[in-house]
């Protein structure tokens, strides 16, 4: 059985990778200049080993603090494919974080936590 931080990482899993793919179906000219999927990608590529492990752990905290971090701050310079459900999984890792891993999230994140993800896009 799956724990919900599993299950909050792979919703996040499966909205991007399968938009990443589809992307492949565009024309070279919308591929080039439409949009650029790297916050996305970024922010999946440590997801798999965080899926793995029933528990918090310091990853979590790197996750949130590096790639969570950096995608809310791309969601607000511009609105991104899925950004509603994905920073609200965010938001969701982030709460259900145990106190004594909750304390080492960076000031940053906590900061663009309430400002982004309670705030409509």
């Amino acid at each position: 059985m799956l724990e919900e931080r599993q299950k909050y990482y792979l919703d996040i899993l499966a909205l991007v990778l399968p938009y990443a793919r589809n992307v492949q179906t565009w024309g070279v000219v919308d591929r080039v200049f439409k949009l650029n999927l790297y916050p996305e990608l970024e922010r999946v590529h440590n997801i798999p080993p965080l899926v793995c492990n029933c528990n918090y752990s310091m990853q979590d905290v790197y996750w949130l603090n590096t790639q969570a971090k950096n995608y809310l701050i791309e969601c607000d310079k511009k609105e991104r494919p899925h950004s509603e459900c994905i920073r609200a999984n965010i938001l969701k890792i982030a709460n259900s974080l145990p106190v004594k891993l909750k304390d080492k999230l960076d000031y940053k994140i906590n900061n663009l936590l309430e400002t982004s993800i309670l705030s409509p896009l």
